[in-house]
C-alpha cells in the first residue's frame, strides 16, 4: 500500500509498506494491504512500518528468503485515513 506520513512542517515518510502499526487510545491497530476504508485517532506512541526489501527496490539473493525492512516513527498524536489502498497519516 502507499503510505504518506506528514507533520505540519514536512513529509516524514512517503513510500510503500506491507503493514503499518498505529498507536490508538486503547492499544495498537495494524493496517495491511487492501484494508477497508477507515479513520483512526492516534495517541502517543510509535508508528511501525514493515515492507519487503524487494518492494523497496532492493534485490536479494537466494530463493525463498523473506527479507523485511522496518522503520519506527515516534508521534504525540494524529489522525490516519485508509482509503483505496492508500494510508495518509497526519501527526504531531
Amino acid at each position: 500500500m502507499k503510505v504518506s506520513i506528514l507533520d505540519v512542517q514536512k513529509k516524514i515518510y512517503d513510500g510503500v509498506a506491507d503493514e503499518v502499526t498505529l498507536p490508538v487510545f486503547d492499544g495498537e491497530v495494524t493496517v495491511m494491504d487492501d484494508h477497508e476504508p477507515v479513520y483512526f485517532v492516534l495517541s502517543r506512541g510509535w508508528i511501525r512500518l514493515r515492507s519487503s526489501v524487494e518492494q523497496m527496490g532492493v534485490r536479494t539473493q537466494g530463493a525463498g528468503q523473506d527479507f523485511q525492512r522496518s522503520r519506527r516513527i515516534a508521534i504525540h498524536s494524529g489522525l490516519a485515513r485508509m482509503k483505496r489502498n492508500e494510508l495518509v497519516v497526519l501527526v504531531e
